[in-house]
């Protein structure tokens, strides 16, 4: 399995890395690269998850694009966890709880008339569900657009 198979890996590069300290017992500078080379072999097998895929996403308030861009986030991002990403490297603020978006750059829910407010797409389809349950997959388009009845 390949549980077992990171296991026989980490023994033998735990077995090899005993071998290289008593080999050189110079000084921790030495070790320091040797570690950092094991921790990262280490981190890589453990975590599948560390591939990326490609999102575009586009924030849209009232009528105009407040926000838009192409971004490289871990395989299991969904559509709230892009909009906070975006939203931070703009230096907006994405406001309400994990299930529910009632602000984003300061504009709110219920501002612009009492059925207003934020929601999104993917690929052209609004999901019937909270963004943090929706997982995204690679090339997906996200929009969070704000809708106003007034």
């Amino acid at each position: 399995s390949m549980i077992l198979s990171a296991i026989n890996k980490f023994s033998f590069l735990f077995g090899y890395f005993v071998f290289y300290r008593t080999m050189n017992m110079k000084s921790h500078e030495d070790l320091e690269p040797f570690l950092k080379k094991i921790s990262l072999f280490w981190a890589k097998e453990k975590i599948p998850s560390d591939e990326k895929i490609t999102i575009n996403i586009q924030v849209i308030g009232m009528g105009n694009t407040m926000m838009a861009g192409t971004l490289n986030v871990d395989k299991n991002s969904n559509a709230l966890s892009v909009l906070k990403i975006i939203a931070a490297k703009n230096g907006k603020e994405v406001e309400g709880s994990d299930y529910y978006v009632s602000g984003i750059g300061g504009l709110k829910e219920k501002q612009h008339g009492p059925m207003s407010g934020w929601m999104y797409s993917v690929n052209g389809v609004a999901p019937n569900m909270a963004a943090i349950k929706y997982n995204l997959k690679d090339g997906d388009k996200v929009v969070w657009y704000y809708v106003n009845y007034e």
